[in-house]
Formats: C-alpha cells, structure tokens, sequence
C-alpha cells in the first residue's frame, strides 16, 4: 500500500504536497509534481489535503493513460505517415503551387507562401521542441494532418504528443516539396520572366538565317541529362541537378536555347567572361535584373574556382550529348582556358590556438537542449576527429552509427544521403574521446531516424544552415576571423596536417577522410575500420570533459 503524501512546509512556510513521478512517466510530467496548500496552519493543511491528492493522482492516472496511447505508435508509424503523404502530394504540381506558393505583385516572381514562410522559420530557428510554437504549427498542418491520416489510418487515436510529431514530419516535406518545386519549375518560369520564350520565336521569325540543325536544343539535352542522372546516380541527382540549373538558366538567357551543335567556342567563352564578373552576393532586386546589368552592380565578385565549377556543369551536360552521339565534340572543353593566378599561400587549417579558442567557446561548455545546439556540440568534434565532409556528418541517421565490431560511423548513400563520389563511402571508427563525451548515448536517445533533423536548404543540402550558424559562431564568439578559413571545411584540412605530423600513412588517411585514392594499386584491397583505429587514435584529444 503506498504511503499517504504528508505535507511539508516550504521556505515560506506555506504548506505543500510533493509526489516524486513513477520513472517511466517522468518524460510527459517531470520529476516531481507540487501543489500548495496555501496555509501555514497544520490542522488547516490536512484538511485540504485529500482534495489535492486527488488531484495529483488524477494527473499521474491520466499521463498513465497517455503513455499506453503513446507506446501503441511508434516513430516508424509516424514516418510512414508522413512518407506516404509526400509520395501522394509529390507528382501533383498545380496542388504544391497553389498550396505553398504566391505570385510577388511586383515582380511576378514565385516564392514560398506567407504561412510556408512561417514554417521555414520554425524550421530554419530549431524551434521545433517549444512548447508555445505547438498550436501555431498544429494549426498550419491541419489540413496535412486530416490528409496523411486518410492516406495511412492508425488503430488508435493520436495523442498530442505524436499528432505534433507528425505535424512536424509533415511540415518539413511541405517545405521540401515545396523547394522541390520551386526549383524545378525556374527553367521555364525564368525563361518567360526574361522575355526568352518571345526572343526565342523572334529569333526564327526574324530574316536571319535560320539554324538548319536537326539537333536537340540546350534545354531538352538538359532534361535528358537530368533523366540520365536520376537512374544512374539516384542519390546525388537531385542536388546535381539544383547545381546546374543557375548556369543553365543564366546560359541561356545570355545565349538562347539553341540546338545544341550550334554552341560555339565564342559562346562559353562569353559566357565564361560574364560569369567572372557576376557578383558575389547579390540581393533579390539583382538577381532580377538581366546579366548585362548584374555584372554592372559593385562589389565583389564570385571567384575564379566558383566560374570553373560553372562550366564545369556546361561541360557535364554537354559531354552526356557526346556520350549519346548527339554531338561528337564537347564545345566547353576545347575551349582555351584562361590562366588563374596563383593565390598567395594561406594557411587553411586551424592553428592550435584556433582550436583551443573553438572548443573552449560556450557552445562546448553546456549541455545542448535543442537540434541547433546539438548540432553545434557534436558536428565539429566530429569534423576535427575524422575529418569528414561537414554535410557527410549532418546527414547522418541512427542507423549509420555501428557498434559492431566496433563503434564506426558509416558514411553512405541513400535514403536522403548523398556523397562527393563513390570513394567517399567508408565505415569510420569512433575516437574514444568521442564516446567519452557521450556521443552513444545521444544517437541512443535520438527518437528520429536523423541524428540531426534539419530541413534542406533550397539547393538540398542539411548542412547549409549549420554551415553558416557555425561560420557566423567562430567569427563573432570565438574571434577567428582571418583569410583562409572555411569554418567547417578547415577541420578537413586540420585533421590532413595532423596526418601528416603523425606520419600516417597518406592510403589510411585517405580512407577515413574519403579521397579518391592515387594509384592502381591503392584500388586494390579494402580498408577496414580495425586498420584506422590506431592512427585516428592518434589525433590530439581536445581539452573537453562530458557535459552530456
């Protein structure tokens, strides 16, 4: 028989009633629940004492009851909930553009809708586990909600909890969909907004010599190639083909969407010329304007490396036409390059002190409460102990952490993940620090199959906003503010040079980081996580002790 809850004076002298919660309702009532007597009279505070004792044990027979609803659906439930919605929803266009998006009156572009808006925010701030921001959301899926349920009906009734749950799945693939959309749709759009559809047919209906190729135009060997690339490389196409689309849209207004044999060298080489006078982060009201007048905006300008890249997407694309026989020769590529100047050398890595003054910083010293201070703890220590790509490691899911034989992070394609090539798929061991800190024990109490759940950024990727929280982070709390730095990128080059002071082995180091392998013979064999253990063993621990 449990014992009668007695009531206590507090500081005051108010009497009070304290009931410890059962271990396994602690997660939906806390530690402990209290209630006031409002007395400080002894023989008045037994009196009111059975009515509040009701009371809590009422509360603590209703979280009961709850926890049983709450234990019948599990995540899987939720995530097929949420994954069968966006299937259904993904195929219908008018629906994702008349739900999510508007027409700006000025300039008649196309963005998110206001209420979508609201949900990157959420999205973008980690907001997800504030308890006031739960009508808010709950309120703008609704509609999502009463649909999915529809799609996939449960046995049991949602409780609040797992209804926000979904609300929330849902409300990041709204955002994905509606990204998905947007991005997709720009081709056209772009080419209307610019006058290019009307120049197009003015172009053929002018006196000019019309174009007497047979050969598919600019647009359409686009469309084939982001065909080719869905069922060749499914888990990079969609962000390949993001990648692309700019330089698509921007090769084409400068030079129409010819047939694709009438490209000349003359082309990419104007187009190249325009392109290194772009600027480097133009506003909405410069991306607007036609490239002859972007170019004129001041400032600075996008690098050198960034126009390479740019032609390089030309190049891809025309090169799957040579590989289709539709051309025999990839115009980009027997095109003169323009000589680059060498940079002066700057040192890419953190010094020691950098990294003393990083993990030293705040964000290291208390224990993350939300996906954005999760993210801020655990993604560089990662970095700085492997040297992964920081969108490698954001990306991880529950799964892709692997205790057996020995604790290993496996980074790998699929289901939403996507890597550089295929050498950068590989099996990590953990450094002993990591766990140390706690690391296990985060991914064992993650509820959601991502490690980190963030939305993607509208060209794909789930690092970007960690990227730039990290980059702004380094730059105002911890004063590292000299040339060279990429915040994320430098822990790749830092962990290289600490390869190279430790002497190991330039095959084992390109393992663990995923480098393409020089040489034959390095192609040869596989590396095994019990082969890198030792040498990541090696790496300096950083001054951390377990906050977690």
């Amino acid at each position: 028989m449990s014992t009668m809850i007695q009531p206590k004076k507090n500081s005051h002298g108010v009497y009070t009633l304290r009931k410890v919660v059962p271990a396994d309702l602690k997660s939906i009532l806390g530690g402990e629940i209290k209630r006031t007597l409002d007395t400080k009279v002894l023989s008045v505070a037994k009196r009111c004492a059975p009515a509040k004792i009701a009371e809590i044990e009422s509360i603590i027979q209703d979280a009961r009851r709850q926890l049983t609803a709450e234990q019948a659906i599990t995540q899987n439930d939720i995530d097929a909930i949420v994954e069968n919605w966006t299937i259904s929803i993904l195929s219908q266009e008018d629906l994702i553009r008349d739900r999510y998006t508007y027409v700006e009156p000025i300039d008649q572009s196309r963005d998110h809708s206001v209420d979508n808006g609201y949900l990157q925010d959420q999205l973008e701030e980690g907001q997800r586990r504030e308890c006031h921001q739960q009508p808010k959301i709950l309120m703008l899926m609704q509609h999502e909600i009463e649909e999915a349920l529809q799609l996939t009906p449960l046995d049991c009734p949602l409780t609040d909890n797992w209804r926000y749950e979904l609300a929330w799945g849902l409300a990041l693939r709204r955002n994905d969909l509606t990204n998905n959309y947007l991005n997709y749709r720009r081709p056209k759009a772009l080419e209307k907004k610019k006058g290019l559809d009307k120049l197009q047919k003015k172009l053929q209906d002018s006196s000019a010599e019309p174009s007497t190729s047979t050969k598919p135009r600019f647009s359409a060997v686009f469309t084939q190639y982001q065909e080719q690339l869905r069922r060749e490389s499914p888990d990079r196409a969609d962000n390949r083909i993001i990648e692309y689309t700019t330089s698509v849209n921007r090769f084409i207004e400068l030079h129409g969407d010819l047939p694709i044999d009438d490209y000349e060298n003359i082309h990419i080489a104007e187009f190249r010329n325009i392109m290194a006078q772009m600027p480097l982060h133009p506003d909405k009201a410069t991306r607007q304007l036609p490239l002859e007048q972007q170019i004129l905006v001041p400032g600075r300008k996008i690098s050198p490396a960034r126009v390479r890249n740019i032609l390089n997407g030309l190049s891809a694309i025309f090169q799957s036409a040579v590989v289709n026989c539709i051309i025999k020769e990839n115009v980009v590529r027997t095109t003169p390059k323009t000589r680059m100047e060498p940079k002066a050398a700057t040192n890419r890595d953190f010094t020691e002190q950098e990294i003393q003054r990083i993990f030293s910083s705040p964000a290291f010293q208390t224990k993350p409460t939300t996906t954005d201070d999760a993210m801020l703890y655990w993604v560089p220590i990662i970095l700085y102990y492997i040297g992964a790509r920081v969108e490698e490691i954001c990306q991880l899911q529950r799964e892709d952490i692997v205790l057996d034989p020995l604790p290993c992070i496996h980074i790998r394609s699929g289901e939403g993940r996507s890597l550089k090539n295929a050498q950068s798929a590989r099996m990590v061991p953990i450094h002993s620090h990591i766990i140390e800190l706690g690391f296990l024990e985060f991914v064992a109490q993650c509820t959601t199959p991502q490690l980190f759940p963030v939305s993607r950024s509208s060209r794909g990727k789930l690092s970007y906003l960690f990227s730039r929280r990290f980059s702004i982070y380094i730059k105002e709390v911890c004063g590292i503010t000299r040339d060279g730095i990429k915040p994320t990128h430098s822990f790749r080059h830092t962990f290289a040079t600490q390869c190279r002071r430790l002497r190991i082995r330039e095959d084992i180091q390109y393992a663990i980081t995923g480098h393409t392998q020089s040489g034959v013979g390095r192609n040869y064999g596989s590396y095994p996580p019990d082969m890198m253990k030792d040498d990541i063993e090696l790496i300096p621990r950083l001054n951390l002790k377990k906050v977690i």
